[in-house]
């Protein structure tokens, strides 16, 4: 029988390669994910699988909303819960942070901060999320907390000098989140007994 967390990590690898590249991820990428619930239907592990679903989707719709979480990340962490124990999340959790920590550690001795003042046209091409916009005559406007909203304004004023973007370092967590999971499946598959209870 086919291992249905493949089919999650065939969505990780989608999402995380477009993350890397242009940390933007489209809709579609998700796809595959649906695979998970055709083959684990049936499986003793899908009603902890299910529930823990439930309880990350919670949590990322309160994290997307009110915290300035990105879409993909929204939808990448309820996925981390479709596996065959309720602990396996912590270990992709745990693949993650250590690359993570390190892009974050990278760009603060590159760049001697997480935040940046810039054009729009910049703070559009990378990994930055705008925080507030400064015109010209020194006011201030704060931007919408989720990322893809801020990034519709800031859209606006491409091209043009007169406003500045304030922006904070937008880690690539889908990416690194894809990483963790693809890596705690390998180890899982080809040295079951590694991870403990995972």
């Amino acid at each position: 029988m086919v291992d249905p967390r493949f089919f999650v990590a065939a969505a990780f690898a989608l999402a995380a390669y477009q993350d890397f590249r242009c940390r933007e991820v489209a809709d579609w990428t998700w796809v595959p994910a649906v695979g998970y619930l055709a083959f684990a239907a049936g499986q003793p592990y899908i009603i902890d699988a299910v529930a823990a679903f439930a309880f990350l989707a919670i949590a990322s719709a309160i994290l997307y909303t009110k915290m300035g979480f990105g879409q993909a990340d929204a939808i990448a962490l309820p996925l981390l819960a479709l596996d065959t124990s309720i602990l396996a999340p912590a270990y992709t959790i745990i693949f993650s942070t250590i690359p993570l920590a390190a892009d974050t550690v990278y760009h603060l001795i590159k760049y001697g901060g997480l935040e940046e003042t810039m054009t729009a046209d910049r703070a559009l091409d990378g990994p930055w999320i705008p925080k507030a916009i400064e015109y010209a005559d020194g006011k201030i406007e704060e931007l919408p907390r989720t990322v893809e909203k801020a990034l519709e304004k800031v859209k606006k004023y491409s091209g043009r000098n007169d406003v500045i973007v304030h922006c904070t370092y937008g880690t690539p967590l889908v990416g690194y989140l894809g990483i963790g999971y693809i890596l705690k499946l390998l180890l899982q598959t080809l040295a079951p007994g590694l991870l403990p209870l995972a």
